[in-house]
């Protein structure tokens, strides 16, 4: 949506055609000191929990490094590469 005609979108110290960003002023105490925003780390963390559950079911493959499934007991083999693995292979 467009404004008014004579309606300014920037403030006279932004540049032309910059996209308009709206500062982090939350009143979060040490948080606003940090030198990155909240959402960052919030990403961050979030990437974190997802890996780990990622990886509670799933492994890389020891030879060819595509995701496989978590090996629990015995041998299973990769899709990709057709090669055997077991729970303590670790050969990359």
């Amino acid at each position: 949506m467009l404004p008014a005609p004579g309606v300014r979108m920037f403030g006279a110290d932004r540049r032309a055609g910059a996209l308009p960003c709206a500062a982090f002023r939350g009143s979060m105490g040490p948080v606003n000191a940090l030198p990155v925003s909240p959402y960052i780390i919030g990403a961050a963390v979030i990437l974190g929990l997802l890996y780990w559950g990622w990886s509670r079911y799933y492994q890389l493959c020891p030879h060819c490094g595509a995701p496989t499934r978590r090996v629990r007991g015995g041998w299973l083999r990769c899709r990709r590469c057709g090669r055997q693995y077991r729970r303590g292979l670790r050969l990359r």
